[in-house]
């Protein structure tokens, strides 16, 4: 990632091409309208994070909203605060903030603590992640985020910047002739790098495929 990206001064330059890894994540779900609610899941997700060694230099948060508020009704939006569980950041492996993190860290996977577990507990039909188990006292599910090909735009962490971002990014994904698909969820990711200079990332999944400019 480079200085011109960081400056954020130009949405299109801004934006990159990037192959997201599939990795264990766990996190925490909300439904209802997307809100107040969604801080509060992040929130929780963090505080569990804490007490579990996770939130370090190279922790990974996403926020990902699962269904559309266009098309689903509010009291059936889910949103899925998460935390990547793996030992190396997701992303391209030549991005600054993606370095190996070393093997005895705490994200990884196979040293995060059960806590109280329940037996499986399956996602609604249609979900892009698959839940293993669930914390009885924390309510932090563990489950997989699926991985594929992003058009990544790094924006300035605030509630202004992100919304402003929300109304440009489609349209500047359509004139790089890239094409959204539409069967993975788009996600907010915050690398603890990034947050540290203010900055976060809006990654929307798009297709193989590109469409003809004319």
């Amino acid at each position: 990632m480079n200085s011109n990206e960081n400056e954020n001064v130009n949405m299109n330059a801004n934006m990159k091409i990037e192959t997201i890894h599939p990795c264990p994540i766990a996190y925490v779900r909300q439904t209802g309208a997307y809100g107040k609610d969604n801080i509060r899941a992040m929130e929780q997700l963090k505080q569990w994070a804490r007490n579990n060694g996770l939130m370090n230099g190279k922790t990974v948060i996403f926020g990902i909203p699962q269904d559309n508020p266009q098309i689903t009704a509010p009291e059936y939006c889910r949103y899925d605060a998460c935390i990547a569980l793996v030992e190396e950041p997701l992303g391209a492996k030549e991005a600054e903030y993606s370095k190996h993190v070393p093997a005895d860290d705490t994200t990884s996977a196979k040293q995060i603590p059960a806590g109280g577990t329940t037996p499986s507990k399956q996602i609604p039909s249609g979900d892009t992640m698959h839940s293993q188990q669930a914390s009885e006292d924390s309510k932090v599910q563990y489950g997989e985020l699926p991985g594929g090909t992003y058009a990544v735009f790094t924006v300035s962490h605030t509630a202004e910047a992100v919304a402003q971002a929300w109304i440009e990014i489609f349209a500047l994904i359509s004139a790089s002739g890239s094409i959204p698909d539409l069967s993975r969820p788009i996600l907010e990711r915050y690398h603890a790098g990034l947050v540290a200079e203010h900055l976060c990332e809006i990654c929307v999944p798009i297709t193989e495929e590109r469409r003809r400019i004319k």
